[in-house]
This record gives structure tokens, sequence and C-alpha cells, in this order.
């Protein structure tokens, strides 16, 4: 069984933005260091062209950055590429394959800093490490012009911006898609005898399906950067 090792490990950060906090992965292009995650994590700021986001560090500490905002021309695709200002490199140049190569009911494993929940391993890394979770791939869709997989799995907040991985036979990592939330459904209340009541609220639940943007689309994004 194929193992999520450092070369992806290393890659994943948690960030705010505003109020809230999100999953974000590191990708290069040339000399850059760019960072992914969702969209509407901005939302607040009416998806903003700059920014200062934070980044955590062990111990809770945060460095803060200027950044600039890319976003997809299809609206209904939840991705954002974050580029510093100051071109600094958050992690190693480890070997990933950002490349969509999965197939239907696959295995796939997400990392990242769910109901803000981290790991610190010593001097291995002045950033805390993710969780790692696991699923399947449920079903491949096409809509609104964007492509997107449902996940077998359970998501939490805070997974929004991880990256979804493959792990091939020679254990290298392929990066295939980006996590954006789950599909919840509204439950009634109930009583203690099943019975609805009937006060006009209702219970979330979380049906397992998650929602994983293909990577395809950021790197289309990235392609705009110079």
């Amino acid at each position: 069984m194929g193992l999520v090792t450092s070369s992806i490990i290393q890659r994943v950060f948690k960030i705010q933005y505003l109020d809230d906090s999100a999953t974000a992965f590191t990708v290069e292009k040339g000399n850059k260091q760019l960072l992914i995650t969702v969209k509407h994590l901005f939302k607040k700021g009416s998806y903003p062209a700059k920014a200062d986001i934070k980044i955590f560090q062990n111990g809770n500490q945060v460095i803060s950055k200027k950044v600039n905002l890319y976003y997809h021309t299809n609206t209904s695709i939840d991705i954002t590429i974050i580029e510093f200002i100051d071109n600094i490199f958050l992690s190693p140049q480890h070997p990933v394959n950002f490349i969509n190569q999965s197939t239907y009911s696959q295995e796939i494993f997400f990392l990242g800093f769910p109901l803000n929940i981290s790991m610190s391993f010593g001097n291995l890394s002045v950033f805390p490490f993710p969780l790692v979770k696991r699923g399947i791939i449920s079903a491949f869709i096409n809509e609104n012009n964007s492509s997107f997989m449902f996940l077998d799995g359970i998501n939490n907040p805070g997974f929004s911006g991880a990256p979804v991985v493959t792990i091939n036979e020679d254990q290298s990592i392929n990066v295939i898609g980006v996590i954006s939330g789950y599909r919840y459904t509204l439950d009634s209340l109930v009583d203690i005898n099943s019975n609805p009541i009937s006060n006009g609220e209702y219970v979330i639940q979380n049906t397992g399906l998650i929602v994983a943007y293909d990577i395809r689309h950021a790197l289309d994004i990235i392609s705009l950067i110079n």
C-alpha cells in the first residue's frame, strides 16, 4: 500500500484570511512558488486581487504576507492561486506530479488542518504537519463547464483547499484535485420518539460526499500568471 510522504506533506500549510482559515499547498512555476487554495476563503473581501494572509507556524506563531490572488474565469470553480509579492519559497521543491491521472473507485488521500488540529515533529519543520485522511473516487462530474470529483470520505471544516493525491506503484505522488467542501442535507429535528419537531430549525448532516475540483483548473489559472 502506498504511503503519503514528505514530498507532499511539507508542501501543505494552514493559512488565514481575516477570521477564516483554510488549507493551501505549494506548486512551482519557473522561479516562483505559488499556493493553491479555495476561492471561498476570500468571499468576505468580494474576491480581492490583493490581500494580506497569515501562514501558521509551530507554537501558534504566524507570519504575515502580502499576496496577489488569481481566480478562474469560470466563477463556479472554487480555486484561488496565491502569489507572494516578495517571491518567497515556503517549502522544499519535493517532486510531485500535478496531473489528474485517476480512475473510478481509486483510493485517494487528502491532507489538511481540520478543526484547527495539526502536528509538530520537532526540528523537521517550522510549520505544522497536516492531518491525512483517506477515501475513494466515487464519481467524476462535469457541471457548469467545470470538472470535479465526488470522493467517498468524511470531510471536516478546515480541509478546504487541501490537495487530493494518489500514490503510484513507484511511490511517487500525483496531486489530482483541490478539496472544496462536502455535500450536506438539512434534516428536520425529531423528538425522542422520532416525531418531527416543527419549529423551523434543521440539523446539517454531512453526507460523506466530498467535492474536489480537478487540479487542471488550478493549472489553467497558473498558466496565465507571468
